[in-house]
């Protein structure tokens, strides 16, 4: 739209202009048109009055000779003093009443002395007879040129915007289209230094993204499996205390519970980053699960969470079922429910399951200013692209008193 209003503001000023010097080359030529003519008509006289000093002084309908500042009209007697018209030489004079007479004045000595006034004089008739349509055919140049000027300008400007819109749709295209299969192809070609230059740098920064994206996912891959190990020492160590007798001394109760909690987290945590690191999650197996009952059992296991706390839990789960990965859907439900339960001190949870949207609604603290949105738990940022592979869409919003999380699902 820039373009296209640049191209109209010029051609509109290159009109403006170009009728501006039109009117005003007319009215020059006009006087020196004029002006060539009594120039042409003194010097005739002046070889005839060589030849014959009694010779008449030259006449026409609207074109006298006057003998001496006297003789003139009074108009140019009261527009132009006597030693000013030589001087001048030509001049042009107008009536009080721009209608009435426009006198053309040129001043030539004769050889014996005296001076001799060439006047042209042009009035409305003559206006109408001989200007009005010089003028008509001139108006009518004008808009004709100026029309035409505009057109090939603006057929110009739509050629090239078209050309320029074609080469910019085809590097959109093609950087919609850039990805880890068809990195490596080589840019098209825009035509212009700027695209294909922009072109280099959009290949080069999707370089530089897919190459952190494959660091990651090489990380998440090698520390999910890092985990697993300590993981299970723990488990294989705090079943052994279990079984020398540890869980029946009440003073071991508290050690052994938060390294129970301490496990379970640890387990859901390497669950969730070996899924996230997952290439291609699309083989998975898919069933149909019962949505409510898959809750109810992760709200039972993530109970221990609630140990020591006042929060009242409170859920309306509908009876849905849908066809989708049951281990994908587990580790989203685990991560948004063992989030609000991680990170709620006090007040309410609400469980809300209506049709195809979960919502986990959980109160924050009175001083909750501090917190930020991505401090509510390492599991929900891990779901996000877990979430988005499947089709399925996290929202996440903080409210004065509220931390929201609805997972709006469809079937796979």
């Amino acid at each position: 739209m820039q373009v296209v209003f640049f191209a109209l503001t010029a051609c509109a000023l290159l009109i403006v202009s170009y009728s501006i010097l039109v009117n005003f080359y007319f009215e020059k030529g006009l006087l020196l048109s004029v002006r060539h003519r009594l120039e042409l008509e003194a010097s005739s006289y002046a070889k005839a009055y060589l030849n014959n000093p009694n010779v008449a002084l030259p006449a026409a309908a609207n074109f006298k000779t006057y003998l001496n500042y006297d003789h003139l009209p009074k108009i140019i007697r009261s527009r132009v003093e006597e030693q000013q018209l030589p001087q001048i030489g030509f001049c042009l004079i107008r009536s009080d009443n721009i209608k009435d007479m426009f006198y053309f004045v040129y001043a030539w000595t004769r050889p014996d002395g005296n001076e001799l006034y060439f006047v042209y004089s042009l009035g409305q008739e003559d206006k109408f007879e001989l200007i009005h349509t010089a003028e008509h055919a001139l108006l009518y140049y004008a808009i004709g040129t100026g029309v035409a000027a505009f057109l090939i300008i603006i057929i110009i400007a739509i050629f090239m915007i078209r050309r320029i819109t074609k080469k910019v749709l085809l590097l959109t295209d093609w950087a919609f289209s850039l990805n880890k299969d068809n990195i490596e192809s080589a840019p098209p070609d825009c035509q212009y230094k700027e695209l294909n230059d922009l072109a280099i740098l959009f290949k080069k920064n999707m370089s530089r993204q897919l190459a952190g994206i494959r660091r990651e996912q090489k990380f998440l891959r090698n520390a999910s499996h890092e985990l697993r190990t300590p993981v299970a020492v723990l488990q294989t160590n705090m079943d052994w205390l279990k079984r020398l007798g540890a869980s029946s001394e009440k003073q071991y109760d508290k050690p052994l519970s938060g390294m129970s909690t301490a496990i379970k987290n640890m387990k859901e945590l390497t669950s969730t980053i070996l899924w996230s690191g997952k290439r291609d999650i699309s083989s998975i197996p898919k069933a149909e699960i019962k949505i409510r009952e898959q809750i109810l059992r992760i709200i039972s296991d993530n109970s221990y969470l609630l140990k020591n706390k006042d929060i009242q839990i409170f859920n309306h789960l509908e009876d849905k079922t849908m066809v989708t990965s049951e281990a994908i859907a587990r580790i989203i439900w685990s991560n948004v429910i063992r989030n609000a339960f991680q990170h709620t001190d006090e007040g309410a949870i609400n469980i809300n399951l209506s049709g195809h949207i979960l919502t986990v609604n959980n109160d924050l603290p009175p001083n909750n200013d501090e917190y930020a949105n991505d401090s509510f738990g390492l599991g929900l940022m891990l779901i996000q692209d877990l979430v988005e592979r499947i089709g399925w869409e996290l929202i996440i919003k903080q409210e004065p008193n509220i931390y929201s999380v609805t997972l709006h699902m469809h079937s796979s």
